[in-house]
């Protein structure tokens, strides 16, 4: 019931009553290392953990159900029931459904996961987030995009149940360097984003250094020159990458450095 705190643990499910723990069981079932609890108004509703699958209550009492044809996937992190009514697991081996009794895999023409899931999460507008262990993927229903910390993410690996929407709408991920918030409205991926701004330093040779504004001329004896440039990118400094050639020399653009 709502009134009620149920805790999941390595030893199996329990019930806060009258101050104290009390052990219980779903029907006949009495599951270990407990990975997620789902609940509404009305109680219990889905566990997961890391031999079973996914326990579920139905109207005729709790039922388990394992993915016979895909043994990693019996090894559950997170549960959810969408808006659609479809139950998702997520599984060591990526997500999966349960369809008609059976665990199968949850495969899109785009999306395609197959490593960990850590949580599920449906947002206000119905769609669908996945955190694995290299950021959250954000599945709309025909693309998938996934969101790392070259978009903003503070860190790469995502925690098990560690995803929440708050009353204001925003999302609340965790990962293992601290906690993101996704905010709609910033979401600008799809704006115009300035080009990374290249900027020709000065060029230096011996002991001194030339300014490249105007012209330089060197003396014979100075063969070895160095020239100091940089790139400023607005969208992700660490992804920027160079080429270079020298006009007169080269015919053709160098590798990226």
């Amino acid at each position: 019931k709502w009134d009620n705190v149920w805790i999941g643990s390595q030893y199996g499910m329990f019930l806060f009553q009258n101050g104290r723990m009390v052990p219980v069981k779903l029907g006949r079932f009495n599951p270990m290392q407990i990975r997620r609890i789902l609940g509404d108004w009305n109680g219990l509703t889905a566990v997961v953990n890391e031999k079973d699958c996914v326990y579920i209550k139905e109207a005729d009492g709790w039922k388990n159900y394992r993915a016979t044809d895909y043994p990693g996937a019996n090894n559950a992190y997170s549960v959810l029931k969408d808006s659609r009514g479809r139950w998702l697991i997520g599984t060591t081996a990526g997500v999966f459904i349960l369809r008609d009794g059976k665990i199968s895999p949850f495969h899109q023409e785009k999306l395609h996961l197959s490593t960990p899931v850590y949580f599920i999460l449906e947002d206000p507008l119905r769609q669908l987030w996945f955190g694995t262990g290299n950021g959250v993927v954000r599945w709309d229903g025909t693309e998938a995009i996934r969101y790392s910390q070259r978009e903003g993410l503070v860190g790469s690996e995502t925690n098990r149940a560690a995803a929440i929407v708050d009353s204001t709408g925003l999302l609340w991920f965790g990962t293992d360097k601290g906690v993101s918030v996704y905010d709609v409205g910033f979401d600008n991926r799809n704006a115009w984003v300035p080009p990374p701004r290249i900027e020709l330093l000065n060029l230096e040779t011996r002991d001194k250094r030339l300014p490249l504004d105007e012209p330089q001329i060197l003396d014979y004896d100075e063969r070895d020159v160095i020239f100091h440039f940089r790139g400023i990118s607005l969208l992700d400094e660490k992804a920027v990458r160079f080429k270079y050639k020298l006009e007169g020399l080269d015919n053709d653009w160098s590798g990226e450095v």
